[in-house]
């Protein structure tokens, strides 16, 4: 099966890099792959539109499925640059460390952060590329309340028979309430379960489709949680999921 797969890949490699396509027999030398077991490859790659034929030149090419897979690459590096800036400015403007994150089925995974403005405070948020549960998360419990409630109920009832991860709070009766008071107010909260003692604010943030594509999320220790400062967070949040989301193709 891993072999199989580095071969796939090793495919569609070659093909990209021939835009004039290639013959079987061509893949074949060039890759020294047996051509019975070529032949099955391609069959899968074509059939899944990885891969194109064109029978009046006999030749394979790289099929639409492929690009695919590299607008979603593309698309993801267009939200961390779009999103780089916006962050740095929210940041300074609230004193507080930041992180954009995406969601991956079940997790959160960190994509860009800026840590605390003061260097002599220590940071609080994720590493980037470090990743974390949806319950846990203040931008995941933002993105996770947008689906609506037939999709939460579904999660929540999933939790029962899903691994947690047991460095973090879990309560089923609270993340309920809490994703109810996020689809009203739009704002997710953290309240100690990512990180002991930090508490986090967090927004979604759509796409061209209006779908959710990510989620931006403050992050502060409870000793500097205070009405005034949470207040000034929320509205700089607002602003900048707005501003992102518009350079992201949503309408608001």
């Amino acid at each position: 099966m891993v072999k199989s797969a580095s071969r796939a890949i090793d495919i569609l490699e070659t093909l990209a890099a021939d835009p004039q396509g290639l013959s079987h027999a061509n893949l074949a030398d060039r890759l020294a792959i047996p051509r019975s077991s070529l032949t099955g490859l391609l069959d899968v790659l074509v059939a899944r539109n990885f891969v194109e034929w064109d029978p009046a030149t006999r030749h394979y090419f790289v099929g639409f499925a492929a690009l695919r897979l590299g607008q979603s690459y593309l698309g993801r590096l267009d939200l961390v640059q779009c999103a780089r800036p916006l962050l740095a400015q929210l940041s300074e403007e609230i004193g507080e460390a930041c992180a954009l994150t995406v969601r991956r089925k079940n997790m959160i995974l960190v994509v860009a952060k800026i840590d605390d403005p003061n260097p002599y405070r220590p940071s609080l948020s994720l590493q980037l590329g470090h990743s974390g549960p949806l319950y846990a998360s203040a931008s995941g419990k933002a993105m996770l309340a947008t689906e609506g409630g037939s999709a939460i109920a579904a999660y929540l009832t999933a939790l029962d028979t899903m691994p947690t991860d047991p460095e973090r709070k879990l309560d089923a009766q609270a993340l309920r309430q809490d994703l109810e008071t996020v689809m009203d107010t739009g704002f997710g909260w953290s309240r100690g379960e990512m990180f002991e003692n930090i508490v986090a604010v967090g927004v979604a943030i759509r796409g061209s489709s209006e779908e959710v594509i990510a989620g931006i999320s403050v992050s502060l220790p409870q000793e500097r949680n205070t009405p005034e400062l949470l207040m000034k967070i929320k509205l700089a949040l607002k602003i900048c999921a707005q501003s992102l989301s518009v350079k992201m193709g949503a309408e608001v």
